[in-house]
């Protein structure tokens, strides 16, 4: 057995919220595991439509139509599953004929996405403010 580091994995649990800043800009924060477990699990509640999950729910609820500009905020999420991408673009989707979707996202996050050449339907920014000036 090789002695050395161990490193622990410990879950965070998914917050979202948002915040509304006038009628032309929603911040959606979304932190800790964006996983399966987060999206679909026991005490989660279900929208009911077909691919939808309770972050589609959540989503609904804090970005009303028509807006300008979302962002939604990465850059404390610790992970992001297959299904947290495809809820994105759904979120994204939903708000393209009416305003702009960017994203402020960090670290293994921008890995992830850049890897998987989501940079070419995300619009990704390092931060919140950088998102905000385009």
């Amino acid at each position: 057995m090789r002695a050395g580091k161990v490193r622990a994995m410990v879950k965070q649990p998914m917050s979202v919220t948002a915040d509304r800043m006038g009628d032309d800009l929603v911040v959606v924060r979304i932190a800790g595991e964006i996983g399966i477990g987060a999206l679909v699990g026991d005490n989660i509640r279900h929208s009911g439509v077909a691919g939808d999950n309770a972050l589609d729910a959540l989503l609904r609820e804090a970005v009303p139509t028509p807006v300008k500009l979302v962002i939604v905020d990465l850059t404390d999420a610790t992970y992001l599953s297959s299904m947290g991408i495809a809820t994105l673009i759904r979120l994204k989707n939903r708000i393209a004929g009416d305003g702009q979707f960017r994203m402020a996202v960090t670290g293994n996050l921008v890995t992830l996405l850049k890897y998987g050449r989501l940079d070419q339907i995300f619009s990704l920014f390092p931060s919140v403010e950088e998102a905000v000036q385009g």
